[in-house]
């Protein structure tokens, strides 16, 4: 076995990255400079060359959320640790793969948004490595957790986190599963951080960024406020359950209809003094049309008060019409997506029942795009994290105006 480096290996990481004993599940998260991903990768090589000979072929999986190409990947840090190891003489590289020379080790790259079933293709999966961890989706990690199950197996994870409500934070730190250690690291952990590049920009980013963005970027703390972010201070979340409601409380339903990996979802809520509050948010994977009614009532009243949901699936609210639910096409115009943003803001304040741990992280992530050269932020909204957010607005048609200008919110 290569020997590990400990000189220069960050002492938090030793013993998460310590090859000699199984650990089903190995985490690593924190700000930037603080070297998780290239000790994986070096760690990734290190196992790949004491298992070479194998007689079952074995596959390294290499995920994460979004990957477009091999560039979105760890592929250049894999061939890299490959190189500082001097191990290249084991390993056949071409632009886009990377194996064993006798082909009994195989690393694969996926990007687990367009097809996470595709995990299922791949037998002897040994090391399943999400990479970027933060942003893979729970139906994702469950779907990987009972694919990736063969005796040694083990589930790798590195990240920076933004929401203490992601799954792969609940996973390894919260409420880590069995067999699930994670640590956290970061550039003060990084012996060799004062002769990188990256010394400079943390230097100049502790002078010019918020303190909310610098603790982000660079101590591993969650993304608590950012330019970028469509609600940065208008949203808290309590017991709203545990309100007291009049006999002629006004309840509020919307509902966004899912499609492939995304959800779908039906909020309930009510407007108070100008507060909108959500006490109810259900959100179903995959439901097929026969289990939606089962999905609705989870959520009390929905059988009883209007619903008004996404107009792009009308046979499916022709559908649930005559599963005996009151529900219509929302409207939507050019802009409706921004005047109803221009609305929710427009409310003091919008509290969520702090069960809804789905609608928390969307109201962390929902944020407008970033020019990619520059950083500024742009007036367009991105199209993630939204499906909460999207149920909400339509519950509240007929209460957006139709202005033309919600785009300069």
């Amino acid at each position: 076995m290569l020997a590990l480096d400990e000189g220069t290996t960050p002492a938090c990481m030793l013993p998460i990255i310590d090859l000699r004993k199984h650990i089903r599940g190995r985490g690593a998260y924190g700000g930037r400079g603080g070297l998780k991903t290239a000790l994986f990768a070096k760690q990734a090589i290190r196992l790949a060359v004491m298992l070479m000979h194998t007689r079952t072929p074995l596959h390294f999986i290499c995920a994460r959320q979004y990957q477009t190409s091999i560039r979105d990947s760890v592929f250049t840090e894999l061939v890299t640790a490959i190189e500082r190891l001097q191990v290249g003489r084991y390993f056949k590289i071409t632009r886009n793969t990377l194996s064993t020379r006798n082909d009994r080790i195989r690393f694969v790259f996926l990007g687990l948004h367009d097809n996470p079933q595709s995990i299922k293709s791949y037998a002897n999966i040994r090391i399943m490595w999400i990479e970027e961890a933060e942003y893979v989706h729970r139906e994702a990690w469950d779907l990987l957790i009972r694919t990736v199950r063969m005796p040694g197996s083990e589930i790798w994870a590195t990240w920076n986190p933004e929401s203490p409500e992601s799954p792969v934070y609940e996973y390894f730190v919260k409420n880590p599963r069995p067999g699930w250690v994670a640590v956290k690291t970061g550039w003060r952990d990084n012996p060799w951080f004062s002769h990188t590049a990256l010394a400079a920009e943390r230097e100049w980013d502790s002078r010019h960024l918020s303190p909310e963005r610098y603790a982000w970027i660079w101590e591993g703390e969650f993304k608590r406020q950012s330019e970028d972010m469509v609600f940065p201070d208008r949203v808290e979340f309590d017991d709203v359950r545990g309100m007291e409601r009049r006999p002629d409380t006004e309840y509020l339903f919307g509902v966004d209809w899912g499609f492939s990996e995304d959800p779908t979802v039906l909020t309930r809520s009510l407007i108070k003094d100008n507060i909108l509050y959500v006490d109810y948010a259900a959100y179903g994977y995959r439901v097929p049309n026969t289990a939606l009614a089962e999905l609705f009532r989870s959520v009390p009243g929905s059988d009883r008060w209007p619903l008004y949901a996404d107009s792009s699936r009308p046979e499916t609210i022709h559908y649930m019409q005559q599963q005996g639910f009151n529900i219509r096409a929302a409207k939507k115009w050019p802009g409706s997506v921004e005047d109803g943003i221009s609305h929710l803001r427009g409310y003091d304040r919008i509290v969520a029942d702090q069960q809804l741990q789905e609608l928390r992280r969307e109201f962390a992530l929902y944020s407008y795009k970033k020019d990619r050269y520059t950083g500024a932020v742009l007036p367009v909204i991105v199209d993630a994290h939204n499906h909460g957010l999207d149920a909400l607005r339509y519950s509240l048609d007929g209460r957006i105006r139709k202005t033309g200008f919600g785009w300069l919110v």
